[in-house]
Formats: structure tokens, sequence, C-alpha cells
């Protein structure tokens, strides 16, 4: 119950804080405070989605996940829907995981 709650909620608002909000705008500029949430840059885009799936247990999986959230980022400029969507899928995969007993997942 504990690993479910920190993977619907811990783990979705700090990486989300961590890669859209921070990283994404870092590497556009070192003062990333002073880049709008939600610019679209080619090489922030590519290297966050690939450290984000690097950072996970499923390298592909994550990368599909980060592109996905990054594409939302994009569209809505909403940090908030991200850490949504995040927290969704993580919520979706742990009672896939405790359902089919699929611990190697996580």
């Amino acid at each position: 119950i504990v690993r479910i709650i920190g993977a619907s909620i811990i783990v979705p608002i700090m990486e989300e804080l961590f890669w859209r909000s921070f990283l994404l705008r870092y590497l556009i500029d070192v003062d990333f405070e002073s880049v709008p949430l939600g610019t679209y840059t080619p090489s922030s885009f590519l290297i966050t989605i690939i450290l984000f799936g690097f950072e996970h247990h499923l390298i592909l999986a994550g990368i599909a996940a980060g592109l996905a959230y990054n594409l939302l980022l994009y569209k809505t400029r909403s940090l908030a829907l991200c850490i949504v969507s995040h927290s969704i899928t993580n919520i979706i995969l742990a009672g896939y995981v405790v359902c089919y007993m699929r611990w190697d997942l996580w």
C-alpha cells in the first residue's frame, strides 16, 4: 500500500517537477525560470525523453511515457496535467502488478 501511494502520488509530483518543469527548461537556458513552461527545442525534447527512459526499469516504456508527457506539456502548457497523467499511469501499472503478480515490472 505504501509503495502504491508513493508511486501514484509522490513519484509523479517529484518526477514531473524535475523532468518537465526544471530539466526541459534548463537544457534551453541555465536561467530556466526565464524559459516559459512548455517551450520546445529538439535537443531538450530528445535529451529529456531519453534520460527519463534510462531512469526507469523498462527503458523503452520509460521513453514512451516521457514522450507522451512531454507532448502533453507542449500541447497544454500544464504541469498539473502531466502530474495527473503520470499518476494515472502509475496507478494502472500498480493495479496490473498487484493483480497479475508481475513484481518484475516494478
